[in-house]
């Protein structure tokens, strides 16, 4: 867990416990919850200094993607698994006990899906095809986690969430998005697509 992170999740329980505290839903009327994920990735992302866009930026470009951290070891997971978390945090916040979830979540992948960053480069690229390739970036950079995972046993134990997508497969959704952009394919009609698939994946 970075500081930053750590921080924000000290505020937001200090904020709910002085001013919405969970034993007092019936008076104040407020479920108050946070929720943290772990490094969501997924097609249509074009957020500077991330790995999944600037991978593909690069490989568009028909350059090596710089990486600064390739050994970095990252808790990855699909964007639509954390979004499924949220929502069913929310709905168990609008429920008859509310107050029994009105506090902190994890929502990150098991723990064989924690990869190297250096991993899921190789793995893109070779997804990729077309000599895509990337090469650790000489500048000097800030100093990042050597190791980031989230402890989800909660959501696990408390909601019944767990992944349903495992990174692999991830890879293969995410390149498909991104193929499908650069060929100026329906890429709406893509994401509906894939909404439906992960649907079906939890039934």
């Amino acid at each position: 867990m970075s500081r930053a992170t750590n921080a924000t999740r000290i505020e937001s329980r200090g904020f709910r416990l002085s001013y919405f505290a969970a034993d007092d839903l019936a008076k104040h009327g407020v479920g108050l919850a946070s929720a943290r994920a772990g490094n969501v990735i997924g097609g249509g992302d074009w957020t500077a200094n991330q790995l999944i866009p600037d991978l593909i930026r690069a490989f568009v470009a028909g350059h090596p993607c710089p990486i600064r951290s390739p050994n970095g070891i990252r808790p990855w997971e699909f964007v639509l698994e954390p979004l499924r978390g949220y929502l069913i945090v929310a709905e168990r916040l609008a429920g008859a006990n509310g107050r029994a979830f009105a506090t902190g979540w994890n929502f990150g992948p098991t723990s064989e899906d924690a990869k190297p960053v250096s991993w899921l480069a190789d793995h893109m690229a070779e997804r990729w095809g077309s000599g895509a390739s990337w090469a650790r970036d000489p500048a000097a950079h800030e100093a990042e986690a050597a190791t980031l995972r989230l402890d989800i046993t909660k959501a696990m134990t408390q909601l019944a969430w767990r992944p349903a997508m495992g990174l692999e497969q991830a890879l293969d959704w995410i390149v498909e998005w991104y193929k499908t952009w650069n060929a100026s394919g329906d890429v709406g009609r893509l994401t509906r697509e894939q909404i439906a698939r992960y649907d079906r994946m939890l039934t």
